[in-house]
């Protein structure tokens, strides 16, 4: 058993060392030269994450926590025996939360970032989930086959300008009717041409892009994701604060079927 992040830091710690070595992959001296050398405190982030503040109301990062997880998973209507992707897993609390309420339906996380991988995978050792895996990989543009997943969960990841490239690989890896339940940070109305980032798309704009992508929109709800968007922002004297509280910014839970 597992009973600490530091615990769990050194189990991956060591591990990874003994690959390493024992592969031939890089030389002992050379490494120690680098320890001695590196700047440890890039690490202070991940390190100081702690099992109460993983288990918040704000559980890993996301507005919402749990409820804001479990919300989405009943909108999309998950049922034993169907495959999951968590598309964006960071660390994953979201995959986890999944996988403790829904035990027979395999749950995949996938992020780009391999320590994230790494630490969602040992964050999970300290339960015995048969139905829960994490792989590194690109979800702009995935290794999994075609009509492989029922539902894809997406909440607050994934973000950037490829959003029509991460919409067409959802089509491609779904079943038929396979959903996508989208959380996350939209405008209320039109403001930019240029998307660079999920809150540069009006909320109608999201909507018909998930359209022209062969999806049809099957549920949505603001009131309570924007709701829960502005609880989670601590100072209430940014302007992002502002753009929330007078709803320019909103909190969007979507979900749309994949059209055969």
């Amino acid at each position: 058993m597992i009973n600490s992040n530091q615990e769990r830091h050194s189990y991956i710690f060591l591990c990874f060392l003994d690959y390493l070595f024992s592969k031939n992959i890089i030389d002992k001296q050379d490494f120690i030269d680098f320890c001695e050398s590196y700047d440890i405190r890039n690490y202070e982030k991940i390190f100081s994450r702690d099992e109460a503040a993983s288990r918040s109301s704000n559980h890993e990062m996301h507005p919402g926590g749990a409820e804001a997880t479990l919300r989405l998973a009943e909108m999309a209507g998950i049922t034993k025996d169907m495959s999951v992707l968590d598309a964006g897993s960071g660390h994953g609390g979201a995959a986890r939360i999944l996988a403790e309420k829904y035990t027979e339906t395999m749950i995949t996380g996938i992020d780009n970032d391999p320590i994230r991988v790494i630490d969602a995978i040992f964050r999970s050792k300290d339960e015995i989930y048969k139905n829960l895996k994490f792989t590194q990989g690109n979800a702009y543009k995935m290794t999994f086959q075609d009509n492989y997943f029922d539902v894809i969960i997406r909440q607050h990841a994934v973000y950037g300008g490829l959003e029509e490239d991460f919409l067409s690989e959802c089509n491609r890896v779904l079943k038929s009717k396979g959903k996508i339940a989208f959380q996350g940070t939209l405008c209320s109305k039109k403001l930019k041409a240029t998307k660079t980032e999920m809150a540069d798309y009006s909320y109608e704009e999201y909507c018909n892009l998930l359209t022209r992508h062969g999806f049809r929109i099957i549920e949505t709800e603001i009131e309570k994701a924007s709701s829960q968007l502005l609880s989670s922002i601590s100072d209430h004297s940014s302007s992002y604060y502002f753009l929330v509280k007078n709803g320019i910014i909103i909190g969007a839970d979507i979900v749309a079927e994949k059209i055969d």
